[in-house]
């Protein structure tokens, strides 16, 4: 695509990119190292320039890492304010281009360079008009547009980078029409995007106007507001085929051997015995519509062992196969990849129909066009409500899926989702005129999935099934990642309430609120009902008036009512806290609710439940009386007749979430049920108090709601049995019947795999001197790897002790170290992991699964303990409570379990060859400690002293011989003695 050439106001812009490279990425003690600046137009380059900086500082081992800049490079290097004015005059008064340029500019004026430049941020644009990438790194940025990299981490080459990535992006802006580029302009300017007069040129530009655009011009993207006018088909239904006959086990044996249609359709294809074992196993489930449990080693391809036989399958009868994901990367994986394959494979069998498939998320990922054009015509309630909307303006121009993921908002952007998302209450399907030409997201979604053959969904939508019927009527089950299904169920089938529930309700009803600039739901109601010509409406509308007035002066004591009840609940957790208990949640027991403490917060409650109470009789009648007003059949698209449903749609959504807040945080204070655990506890990164409730059983939900419907069900993960058994997990999902199949990793463990226990380390109950025997063993092993480490945690308070004690200590060694949610995310720690050398990351509770860094990247993984679960987690407590011995019947069980999936993060291909170092003396100290190491495929087994670590991993990843395995008899210690972590 070319950067159109007609009358563009920018032709006449220059431009600076400007890039910076510094000591770190905090503006009050980091320093600049490196300047680059490139002064350009949209047709040349006018001027470049760039320089070393001589910072007060000896720069870490992982800026040298990241950027090649060595600090011997930079002793003769000018100090920043000897080359502050060539600054200054290079930038001059022109527009600064950069990715994330908000830290550049942050570092000049630091670096007192104050600029009053407009900024453009590449990596804004390419969020916005780039929306499907994972991330939005430069380089990640610049592979999408096809812009060369050279010189990445430099910065007169990142410089160049960001002013190639945003001529790229002129062109992607334009294929905008000038309707929709002046809306999301407008946005921006409310969000105080810099950007915003950027959109606005461009929407001036004669090329982004139809009247220069070719009828079939591939590039021009048609507005939102006349997209959604056609009518677009409807699928028919999947219909079954009448066939009995089962699928032949040796037809997909013989597809997924070399030579076969799988072999044809993936890349560097091999034959995997124990996928074909797994494959004959699902086929057979399907045939004989068995329930059944397959734990399936790393390396398995297990994906493949079942899609192949569900493919074949649901077109052979026309029987629709559900596969339900845990987490969002694999349900993407599957759709995107893995089953487009498995469509080409039975493709290329003959067979004359094509495999359908489908994905399909929760009703709230999806935007309601409806609720959009409706709330589109409010003015923004806030900054982040206006960004909210510039995203969503120009992704609807685009999105095929409506789908909510693609937008990557931010928290505060995605609180406002709620008003435009998908809503039950808020929708009435017949109807809706988007439904009615099948442009309603939510419902096309669906109508794909009832047409497809394969169904791709998540633990979350399969469980919502169980109540309210989302997904098409289906009977075959496979459950990936299956061992977090106990988890999922225990979230899905209980509730969190925190003071924003209410908060967020009010603002939504009444005026006055965060959202001051736009009116509440009772007064649009109030004025509509003064201002409708029906006399029902004119007859009732003083008495609604007063009504709502009335409510809207007891709002204030309700807001009072609400603080002052989490009020109690955080000081109640925090007297806690300073007597010494572990934790921060209080499980409501009956011994709880008689004290005093709890009394008060019921006699708040109390109170508040009264308030809530005459709210929501007011909004049941006022739906009552919206719904009084005659009916208009021939003016459903009468402006008076859409505001009438809208706002009957609101109340409805309203009073339901008023009786449901009502209903649980009743349940919790004061109507508690036998079947189910109530605590209190400080939730999230604020550590805000909130109401929770779970239920006490959930194999028995999950068997009645969801197994005993089904005719197949195969349940599969990595981790599933215990020395060799499923019982536990079984037991735990309801699945106490199903017929069991334990499916090896097809890696050698015994060749590629150092399992080192130290026999020498303290207790993880001996405090300080575990924790400085743990920062040894990690600094002598990571010297001797040469970083290139995970090391995995148990807690966060840990974590970072650790952190703070080997980070400096191994830059002596030139050895970068970072750690989880201090230096960056868990996807930008693995990403850095496997591009650089010499690093080491530090991870807590995502790293213990779901990391994959195949390769040299990682050679070492050290588990600093047994992964126990927080014996002080209610959940845990009250179901313990049900054993006769909770901690090996759950405790022992479940760190197993999280054990292997950890285990598993070294060894992802079959060339890999690395060391696991348990710095957790328990595992061979505890009798318990059999359970952990019995479950571990065969590995290479040395139990010696910690100080010995270094020595052992330096020669097994050299390939020299070991010393012979130590004698070393477990039970010479006490068995119970450091049980917790």
């Amino acid at each position: 695509m070319q950067l159109a050439r007609s009358r563009s106001a920018l032709a006449d812009q220059t431009f600076i990119a400007l890039d910076l490279e510094t000591t770190g990425l905090n503006r009050s003690v980091d320093e600049v190292i490196e300047v680059g600046i490139i002064k350009f137009n949209t047709r040349d380059v006018l001027d470049s320039w760039s320089t070393l900086v001589r910072p007060s500082k000896t720069i870490g081992p992982e800026i040298q890492q990241l950027t090649g800049i060595d600090p011997a490079d930079l002793r003769d290097a000018p100090r920043f304010d000897e080359i502050e004015h060539m600054v200054r005059e290079r930038i001059g008064a022109h527009p600064v281009v950069g990715h994330n340029i908000a830290f550049d500019v942050g570092m000049l004026e630091a670096a007192n360079v104050r600029l009053a430049n407009r900024p453009i941020d590449t990596y804004r644009l390419s969020s916005l008009f780039l929306y499907r990438l994972p991330a939005y790194n430069l380089q990640r940025v610049a592979e999408a547009l096809g812009v060369s990299l050279a010189g990445a981490h430099r910065a007169l080459g990142d410089a160049e980078a960001s002013r190639r990535v945003f001529l790229a992006m002129i062109p992607m802006i334009q294929r905008y029409s000038s309707t929709t580029l002046r809306q999301a302009a407008r946005y921006a300017a409310g969000a105080g995007w810099p950007e915003s007069w950027l959109l606005h040129l461009l929407a001036e530009d004669e090329s982004s106007s139809p009247i220069f655009r070719a009828a079939d011009d591939p590039d021009w993207l048609e507005p939102s507001e006349t997209r959604f006018l056609a009518r677009l088909q409807r699928p028919e239904p999947l219909r079954k085929t009448g066939v009995t006959t089962p699928v032949n086990p040796d037809d997909v044996v013989e597809a997924m051997t070399p030579g076969g249609v799988l072999g044809d359709v993936l890349d560097h294809f091999e034959k995997r015995p124990g996928q074909i074992e797994m494959a004959h196993a699902v086929t057979h489930a399907l045939n004989q519509d068995q329930h059944l449990l397959v734990e399936a080693g790393t390396g398995t391809g297990k994906s493949m062992a079942y899609l192949l036989p569900a493919a074949l399958h649901a077109i052979n009868r026309g029987e629709r196969v559900v596969i339900s994901t845990d987490t969002r990367a694999l349900q993407e994986q599957l759709y995107q990849k893995d089953v487009p394959d498995v469509q080409t494979a039975v493709d290329r069998l003959g067979i004359p129909e094509h495999v359908r498939a489908s994905v399909l998320k929760g009703r709230n990922n999806y935007i309601c066009l409806r609720r959009w054009f409706t709330h589109e015509r409010r003015e923004a309630g806030d900054q982040s409500e206006a960004s909210m909307r510039a995203k969503v303006t120009l992704w609807l121009d685009e999105t095929n899926t409506g789908d909510q993921a693609e937008l990557r908002l931010d928290p505060q952007e995605r609180s406002h989702w709620r008003y435009v998302g998908a809503e039950e209450d808020a929708c009435v399907a017949n109807q809706c005129p988007y439904n009615q030409k099948n442009q309603c997201f939510l419902y096309r979604a669906r109508r794909s999935a009832e047409n497809a053959h394969i169904v791709v969904s998540n633990h979350s939508l399969l469980l919502a099934d169980t109540a309210h019927k989302v997904l098409p009527e289906f009977d075959r089950l496979i459950v990936d990642e299956a061992h977090h299904l106990e988890d999922e169920a225990t979230k899905h089938f209980g509730y969190i309430i925190d003071q924003r529930e209410l908060e967020t309700i009010l603002d939504a009803l009444a005026s006055g609120g965060r959202r001051s600039s736009s009116r509440g739901t009772l007064d649009q109601t109030d004025q509509f009902l003064t201002a409708s010509v029906e006399p029902v409406a004119r007859k009732v509308a003083p008495e609604a008036r007063e009504r709502i007035h009335a409510s809207t002066a007891g709002r204030a004591r309700l807001l009072a009512l609400n603080l002052e009840l989490f009020g109690r609940v955080d000081r109640m957790l925090r007297d806690q806290r300073s007597g010494g208990a572990y934790g921060s949640s209080v499980r409501v027991t009956r011994s709880v609710r008689s004290r005093q403490d709890w009394l008060e917060i019921e006699q708040l409650w109390e109170q508040l439940d009264r308030g809530l109470y005459e709210l929501e009789s007011l909004v049941l009648w006022l739906v009552e009386q919206l719904e009084r007003l005659p009916e208009v059949k021939d003016q459903a698209e009468n402006p008076a007749t859409l505001e009438r449903e809208e706002l009957w749609l609101e109340l409805v959504s309203r009073g339901r979430e008023l009786r449901e807040l009502r209903q649980r945080l009743g349940a919790v204070v004061a109507n508690p049920q036998d079947d189910t655990i109530y605590w209190v506890e400080q939730h999230g990164q604020q550590r805000a108090p909130t109401f929770q409730a779970a239920p006490l059983y959930v194999d028995e939900l999950l068997q009645d709601r969801l197994f005993n419907n089904m005719r197949t069900v195969v349940a599969t993960s990595a981790t599933l049995s215990i020395d060799g058994s499923f019982d536990f997990m079984a037991s735990r999902i309801g699945m106490r019947d199903a017929d069991v199949v334990a499916i090896g990793s097809p890696f050698d463990h015994e060749a590629s795999t150092l399992l080192f226990l130290a026999d020498d380390m303290p207790f993880p109950s001996d405090g300080s001197a575990y924790q400085q025997a743990l920062n040894e063993s990690v600094i002598g092993l990571c010297r001797a790897t040469k970083g290139r480490a995970l090391v995995l945690f148990t807690s966060y308070a840990s974590m970072r002790a650790t952190y703070e004690t080997i980070k400096p200590a191994l830059a002596l060694s030139n050895i970068a170290v970072y750690a989880q949610g201090i230096d960056a995310n868990a996807k930008a720690l693995v990403d850095r992991l496997k591009a650089t050398e010499r690093s080491v990351i530090l991870g807590t509770a995502s790293f213990w699964e779901g990391v994959d860094v195949p390769g040299d990247a990682l050679s070492a993984l050290i588990i600093t303990k047994l992964p126990f679960p927080v014996p002080s987690d209610p959940v845990f407590q009250a179901r313990g409570e049900l054993l006769e011995n909770e901690f090996l019947e759950l405790s022992v069980p479940k760190a197993v379990l999280k054990f292997k999936q950890g285990f598993g993060r070294l060894i992802r291909r079959t060339s890999d060859r690395g060391v696991v170092a348990v710095l957790d003396r328990r595992v061979i100290a505890k009798r318990y400690g059999a359970h952990f190491l019995q479950s571990l495929p065969p590995t290479t087994q040395r139990i010696a002293s910690r100080r010995d670590l270094p020595e052992y991993a330096r020669a097994w990843l050299a390939g020299e011989p070991l010393p012979l395995h130590s004698d070393f008899f477990a039970d010479e210690y006490d068995s119970y003695e450091g049980v917790w972590p």
